[in-house]
């Protein structure tokens, strides 16, 4: 009890650290007194890596991305956005290697709605780009996790040393890695 005390910060044993293998300890003897079922053990052990992950790790790679090319007519930008199974998108103009922000669908959504009932048509996506935070593919994951929790694009580029891209990296990419 005064381990577990310690390690929610209660007890006078506060100037003592715990230390990552009493903590896995702790969780092991949680799992054989059946208190945390083997799955939460494991996200429990993937939680704990986290902080030694790099992005890289965890991103998701350029060849897989879709992405907005806003070099193209509207409608094929509407195809591409229709076609995705992704809410948000890297934009870029004619290639993925400079990409310029994120476009959401709901964005996009909303923007066609709106023109319907103004009567106004929506000319180009480009106004309906959010910024996107670039991070080296070496950072810390926990790191970046606080960035895209400040993101209003709820994204960021992952780029090498010479600044090309390498992937992209959202919240649901770092719970994939956990779950």
């Amino acid at each position: 009890s005064k381990l577990l005390l310690r390690l929610i910060g209660a007890g006078k044993g506060n100037s003592e650290k715990v230390s990552e293998e009493e903590i896995r300890h702790l969780v092991a003897e949680a799992e054989s007194a059946g208190i945390v079922e083997p799955a939460e053990v494991k996200m429990i052990a993937a939680v704990m890596k986290l902080g030694d992950r790099s992005v890289r790790a965890v991103m998701t790679p350029r060849r897989e991305l879709d992405w907005l090319d806003l070099d193209e007519p509207l409608d094929a930008q509407l195809k591409t956005l229709r076609d995705t199974m992704h809410l948000r998108l890297p934009a870029a103009h004619g290639n993925i290697d400079e990409p310029v922000g994120s476009i959401s669908v709901k964005a996009v959504l909303n923007a066609l709605l709106d023109a319907r009932s103004s009567g106004k048509p929506v000319e180009a996506l480009g106004p309906l780009l959010r910024p996107v935070p670039a991070v080296h593919e070496s950072a810390d994951v926990l790191d970046v996790l606080a960035l895209l929790k400040r993101s209003p694009s709820g994204m960021a580029f992952v780029v090498d040393e010479f600044g090309g891209l390498e992937g992209v990296i959202t919240a649901a990419d770092i719970l994939e890695s956990i779950a």
